[in-house]
């Protein structure tokens, strides 16, 4: 999971990981950067999943929380 993934180093830290082979959880308040980096990564057969969550708001994160739980069983 990589979050402030749609720009600055938090986009160069998941272009980093989606190199080395990993699964990807994007997260960010920015859903066109984090649209644009999704299909970037996913047309080099990346598995990415784009998660539009503002970190200030409990309620978002949990959400996003339980999105990724169900869909990976956990997070690394």
């Amino acid at each position: 999971m990589v979050t402030g993934a749609a720009s600055g180093i938090g986009r160069a830290i998941a272009v980093e990981l989606a190199n080395a082979g990993t699964h990807l959880v994007l997260i960010d308040v920015d859903e066109v950067g984090l649209a644009r980096l999704a299909a970037v990564l996913r047309s080099s057969d990346v598995d990415v999943v784009a998660r539009r969550c503002d970190l200030t708001v409990p309620a978002e994160i949990s959400a996003a929380t339980v999105d990724i739980l169900k869909r990976y069983g956990g997070v690394d």
